[in-house]
């Protein structure tokens, strides 16, 4: 079935105190179900910059995390490029 999520190409949250558990957990699964190919999370607790791909939907889980800290650039697969994040400094 196609729906919103699964035409997502990159999705990009920004935690707040009452989403982040949400961020890191039932949304991260929901994508990686869905088969979206890039989910970013902009953790604003550890000021960190979260870069999930390579979808598994089978597991609702990703195979690839790529954790940068904020003012350093984080690195986003092909077709996409890499996100500055010298501004969440």
């Amino acid at each position: 079935m196609v729906t919103a999520l699964t035409m997502l190409a990159l999705a990009v949250e920004v935690t707040s105190p009452s989403t982040r558990d949400r961020d890191f957990g039932d949304k991260l699964r929901t994508y990686a179900g869905v088969g979206v190919a890039v989910y970013v999370i902009v953790d604003r607790k550890d000021r960190v910059v979260v870069v999930h791909h390579e979808p598994d939907p089978e597991k609702r889980a990703y195979a690839a995390v790529v954790t940068v800290p904020f003012g350093t650039p984080a690195p986003l697969p092909k077709p996409f490029s890499d996100l500055d994040t010298s501004s969440l400094r």
